[in-house]
């Protein structure tokens, strides 16, 4: 099922975000659905410029990556651009919560500003 993991986090993000944080997610959709919370999409691309840009411009304070999936049709998948923001921007990203199904983390709007 798709949607378990906006499931997951949007249970997690429910309980813990503050009122109005931003989350960036594959499924920022659901997410928002379920949560009320503002949501934008986090980008489909492996570019770590065009992913640490977006997060500079959107400023959320959370940040949803899906574990993969299988027949993942957004490549690259979710883990892989989390790979290339944490090279991009190292130290940024905290993990805050973690299921099989996905991985919540904050981000430290402090080192986000655009090079």
């Amino acid at each position: 099922a798709r949607q378990t993991f906006a499931r997951h986090a949007s249970e997690w993000l429910a309980r813990e975000a503050p009122p109005g944080s931003v989350v960036m997610a594959t499924d920022w959709d659901a997410i928002h659905f379920a949560t009320g919370l503002p949501t934008v999409p986090l980008p489909v691309t492996g570019d770590p410029a065009k992913l640490r840009e977006a997060l500079a411009q959107t400023r959320p304070a959370f940040l949803v990556i899906n574990a993969p999936r299988e027949h993942e049709y957004l490549l690259p998948p979710d883990h892989q651009r989390l790979a290339a923001l944490e090279r991009e921007l190292p130290g940024a990203l905290a993990e805050s919560y973690r299921t099989d199904a996905v991985t919540v983390l904050r981000v430290d709007p402090s080192r986000l500003g655009v090079r």
